[in-house]
């Protein structure tokens, strides 16, 4: 019998190897012969029985207040790592059914198809974590319970209620706000030429929309609002959501499971994001996670949480115009867990926290205090050949003329080519790299006959030079 599907989320605290998490979880597949899930705790999910969810609590440190020093499991001790904090007691609920150690330490509990680690075992990769999970998933496998009937009922027709008022209010709010640009639209139209191409160009995106629109406020959208229900429901059951809901002004908000990017063969966790969809269309989505090496908050999302749709804009547009949030909610995730190489706001690797991911044209010096300094030029192994001399900080300075032992002799750069200065007589008197004429001797080729010696500042200066070397 083949094995059902198993889904391990990646998210920056998971430290224990992804391969011997799905070794664990691909025997609690077996036993039970559904689906499994692996991701972090959320107090809202809903319940399935069509798959078992493992979700391990990961603390904000506000809620964390379970601190065991160590668990004992089949007589065995293993020491609990200081990261490895456990959930506080107001979110371990009483009807939950409790898995101890053998000291009798809460190491574990089940509500219905949800098996929960109060403790955050993946923040370390130690035995701990081993012994803990294999142990837990071991006793839940007889302790898990798939009648969830009644609860999702209970839970989609509470959903429904709330649903079915934002979605009536989202409906008249849409076709105020449709018929009114309409109406402009159309006066526009009347005034001038231009306007009016435009306004046939768009008349019937427009009639379509407001026909839809209109057919939903003149009648009983319970049918309608019940598909959209379903349709979210779905998606959040999915996983790819753990909260959906609208609020008073029609706006719907969602919130991400962590999501994380696969591209060349990374993976990439950026953590969880809230989307926010008006009636309007102009979606905002903000990073409810920090990327500490990340100005943005997305690869393709600008300072203002507005997103890069590219080639799905139109897409989301329409879908929205449809009120089809569900189909919106799933193009973003797909979005969300996407990268385009060719136009993003920020290079993907300021995203990974393992910095082991490099862009292709990624600057290994752009935040290097040696750049482009003579070290930099020279003796950097990440140097190959990206900088020379020319990009220098010391190029042609002084150091460059007198320190610079890659410049020895001048054998580089010489100080007198293209100077400006070259034969003048600041040249002859003041530069400090002539100060004993070593390069330019103002009387080697002087012609002037008549110079009267007395009153040559360079003749005298030729004097003072002769005399120094008789006396050494």
């Amino acid at each position: 019998m083949a094995i059902p599907d198993i889904r391990i989320d990646t998210w920056p605290k998971l430290l224990l190897p992804r391969e011997e998490i799905k070794a664990t979880l691909q025997y609690l597949a077996h036993k039970t012969g559904k689906p499994v899930s692996f991701r972090w705790f959320t107090e809202n999910e809903g319940y399935s029985d069509q798959s078992v969810s493992v979700r391990v609590f990961v603390n904000d440190d506000l809620a964390a207040t379970y601190n065991p020093s160590h668990v004992m499991i089949n007589g065995q001790s293993c020491a609990v790592a200081s990261t490895q904090r456990g959930m506080a007691a107001a979110l371990v609920r009483a009807d939950w059914k409790k898995i101890a150690d053998d000291e009798d330490q809460l190491i574990g509990a089940v509500d219905h198809n949800r098996i929960i680690l109060p403790l955050e075992i993946t923040a370390a990769d130690n035995e701990a974590a081993r012994a803990i999970l294999a142990y837990v998933v071991e006793k839940a496998v007889d302790l898990l319970d798939f009648d969830v009937a009644d609860m999702v009922r209970k839970r989609e027709e509470d959903f429904a209620r709330h649903f079915g008022e934002a979605f009536r209010k989202s409906i008249t709010t849409r076709l105020e706000s449709r018929q009114e640009e309409f109406d402009t639209r159309k006066r526009e139209a009347e005034q001038a030429y231009y306007t009016l191409v435009d306004f046939e160009r768009e008349r019937s995106v427009f009639e379509q929309e407001l026909a839809f629109l209109t057919g939903l406020a003149e009648k009983s959208c319970a049918k309608t609002a019940r598909k959209q229900v379903q349709a979210l429901l779905q998606v959040q059951s999915s996983g790819q959501y753990t909260h959906i809901a609208f609020d008073g002004e029609g706006v719907l908000h969602a919130t991400t499971a962590p999501v994380t990017i696969e591209h060349e063969g990374y993976e990439i966790p950026l953590g969880r994001y809230e989307v926010e969809i008006p009636s309007n269309g102009d979606v905002r989505i903000k990073a409810l996670d920090e990327h500490p090496t990340a100005d943005h908050p997305h690869p393709h999302i600008a300072h203002d949480h507005r997103p890069c749709l590219g080639n799905i804009s139109g897409d989301v547009a329409k879908l929205i115009g449809k009120l089809r949030y569900a189909e919106v909610l799933q193009l973003l995730h797909s979005f969300l867990s996407s990268f385009n190489a060719e136009n993003p706001y920020e290079r993907l690797g300021h995203f990974d926290p393992s910095g082991q991911y490099q862009d292709e044209d990624d600057d290994p010096c752009e935040s290097c205090d040696e750049k482009c300094t003579p070290y930099c030029v020279f003796s950097c192994e990440h140097n190959s050949d990206i900088y020379t001399c020319s990009d220098c900080c010391e190029y042609r300075s002084e150091y460059c003329f007198t320190e610079c032992e890659h410049n020895a002799d001048f054998e580089r750069f010489h100080p007198c080519e293209s100077c400006e200065r070259k034969g003048t007589q600041e040249c002859h008197l003041e530069c400090l790299h002539n100060k004993e004429w070593q390069l330019q001797n103002p009387c080697d080729e002087c012609d002037d006959e008549e110079c009267r010696k007395d009153e040559c500042p360079c003749f005298t200066k030729r004097q003072e030079l002769e005399h120094a070397e008789a006396r050494s």
